[in-house]
């Protein structure tokens, strides 16, 4: 078990509504430094702060990457699920971004730890999927499924509709995962955050993406 240091004050962030409410928070040194959210393009816009060395002031959410940085050498994260049934369906799927990993040709797999805390886990994982907010919105979005009974079966929104969009290119995109794609941050946080996760990229509507198909 680890124990987990929870995020120190509290932001009134504004997030849509969502079928599925799982907050991911990044973490350091065994302490949450971003707030629990479960927009999680907030967790690009925490790799914006660190690229462009500017903090971080988006729809209420707060973060400077100089002040408050996360861990670099892995992904780390903790989820917390809304009740006891989605975290045993996350343990019970780690087959699932196992094999999208292995897919990737990524080694070094995601762990699954428990905390302290009531229905939270804490995750470590490659690396490669925080290179880009595109990457990690795609590693987000199949932890975020892994906590339904059937993590192939999605009928929740916004991800079902996801799913549409990333089902039929996933071969593609998982072997860019490991790549050094060209890619340009934007000046706006609002831009940023707006378009530069997975499905932007998908529907090549951010031009700083369109890279990738280069």
């Amino acid at each position: 078990m680890v124990t987990i240091k929870k995020f120190d004050g509290y932001q009134d962030i504004s997030e849509i509504f969502q079928d599925l409410d799982l907050k991911f928070s990044f973490v350091k040194n065994n302490k949450q430094v971003t707030m629990p959210a479960k927009c999680r393009d907030f967790l690009g816009d925490c790799l914006w702060s660190r690229a462009t060395k500017k903090k971080v002031s988006v729809y209420s959410f707060e973060y400077d990457y100089k002040e408050t940085p996360y861990e670099v050498k892995e992904v780390q994260l903790t989820i917390k699920f809304p009740d006891e049934n989605k975290r045993i369906n996350f343990i019970n799927n780690l087959a699932f971004i196992h094999e999208k990993e292995k897919q990737a040709g990524i080694k070094k797999l995601t762990k699954i730890e428990e905390t302290q805390e009531k229905d939270t886990l804490f995750i470590t994982a490659s690396k490669l999927w925080q290179t880009l907010p595109w990457t990690l919105a795609l590693y987000t979005y199949y932890l975020k499924v892994m906590s339904l009974k059937d993590p192939n079966h999605v009928t929740i929104k916004p991800e079902a509709g996801y799913k549409k969009w990333i089902d039929p290119m996933e071969s593609t995109i998982l072997s860019w995962v490991k790549k050094k794609i060209a890619y340009s941050w934007h000046d706006d946080i609002y831009a940023q955050h707006n378009y530069s996760g997975v499905i932007s990229m998908l529907k090549k509507v951010n031009n700083n993406l369109i890279k990738l198909y280069q």
